[in-house]
């Protein structure tokens, strides 16, 4: 009875865990490609190159993954950086904060924006990509009057040179902070209620509603929690770029969503994990890496990235992905 029911677990193994699979495997397909196209590519520069880039748009995805599972898409998380860098070099530059008092006053200004965000979805019933893409804008208009369209330099701050530059284990600090967001998005999806309800509100508001689990409570978590993770990433950038940049993520505003749908999980909601968002950001950070190495101009590099959103979500479809409820 056990050698019958043994395939029937990994049957079950890979039914739930396909796309996934699938990603590692074309992970390893790409690899070879890289191998194969430039000598460099598993040098152990190219690879904390690939660490480091990976751990902006990683740990955007990770609190994007939460967010999204509830159902639609949220294009507000560089804006999101790119205003909050700049809010943070005037704390730390103009009004001399210190470090840590910078780090929280990002913070607060990441649940706000979560909150406005939750605001136009649950209490106006805007379709989160239209109340998203309108927070983008809000967002990088506010980056440009603030300072003028001045980029700000914050390099010479200690704590964020640190950032930017150091390794723990020869691994970049960014890389260990990403993977600690993942950690914690995995376990609270898997093992807290909030997780629980997210997956429940994604799949079927109308039954989560019906099952007592308050809409607004939860998807007002979310967001906040999403647009949080983003606003600790702005601390991550300005410690790679130096700068906090009033353009910062202009033209990527697609990447973490797409890094998102393409690791499996679906734009109707209520499917998909933060592995496979992390599989998705990892793809798309090596398969621009071997542009890079092989001189591959940015425009065709964008005509690529272009044609696997589209691909992304033609698979969501086939996986079963439809219209969010709302």
């Amino acid at each position: 009875m056990e050698n019958i029911q043994q395939p029937n677990k990994w049957k079950a193994f890979y039914q739930n865990n396909n796309t996934q699979i699938t990603l590692c495997i074309a992970l390893l397909a790409l690899c070879a490609v890289g191998a194969i196209t430039s000598p460099h590519f598993f040098e152990g520069k190219n690879w904390n190159s690939i660490m480091t880039g990976v751990s902006i748009v990683g740990t955007m995805s990770a609190g994007l993954t939460v967010s999204m599972i509830l159902g639609g898409l949220d294009v507000s998380q560089y804006a999101i950086l790119a205003f909050t860098g700049i809010m943070f070099a005037i704390f730390v530059v103009w009004w001399k904060w210190n470090f840590w008092l910078g780090v929280l006053g990002v913070i607060v200004l990441g649940v706000i924006i979560g909150l406005w965000n939750a605001f136009v979805v649950c209490g106006m019933k805007v379709e989160p990509m239209v109340a998203t893409m309108g927070t983008q804008f809000i967002c990088r208009g506010f980056a440009f009057i603030v300072t003028d369209a001045a980029n700000q330099r914050v390099g010479e701050i200690a704590e964020v040179n640190y950032i930017g530059t150091a390794d723990i284990l020869g691994i970049p600090f960014c890389f260990w902070f990403m993977m600690l967001a993942y950690v914690f998005v995995y376990i609270m999806l898997k093992y807290t209620k909030f997780g629980r309800d997210c997956y429940a509100v994604g799949a079927n508001s109308r039954a989560a509603y019906l099952s007592g689990i308050s809409l607004t409570k939860v998807r007002t978590r979310a967001y906040i929690f999403s647009s949080l993770l983003a606003s600790l990433t702005t601390i991550l950038y300005v410690g790679q770029v130096g700068s906090a940049l009033v353009a910062a993520g202009n033209g990527l505003d697609l990447d973490a969503s797409t890094a998102v749908i393409l690791g499996g999980l679906s734009v109707a909601g209520g499917k998909g994990n933060v592995v496979g968002s992390f599989l998705g950001c990892l793809f798309l950070t090596i398969l621009q890496n071997i542009f890079s190495l092989n001189g591959v101009t940015q425009y065709w590099q964008t005509i690529t990235k272009g044609f696997v959103l589209v691909i992304a979500v033609a698979l969501d479809t086939l996986r079963g992905g439809g219209q969010a409820q709302y």
